[in-house]
């Protein structure tokens, strides 16, 4: 896995837990971005700010909303 440093002392919000691997969110992480700057989007979600996530995945970007109209959103805590 190496160096793992940025875990230390990391608020990690479980989304995901199976056989397979688990997904977690960092929560306190703030990069001092936000989505507009860092998408070309100018949606909704634009002023929202980006936190630092793990170091494995597959380049998706995990978004934590209150929408209950985003297509494919997946609810974490019903």
């Amino acid at each position: 896995m190496g160096n793992q440093q940025y875990f230390n002392q990391a608020v990690i919000l479980i989304i995901e837990h199976n056989e397979t691997g688990s997904m977690g969110i960092i929560l306190n992480r703030p990069t001092g971005y936000t989505m507009g700057q860092v998408t070309d989007q100018s949606g909704p979600f634009a002023t929202n700010p980006v936190y630092l996530g793990g170091d494995v995945g597959d380049g998706a970007v995990s978004l934590i909303h209150g929408q209950s109209d985003v297509e494919n959103a997946l609810e974490i805590r019903p």
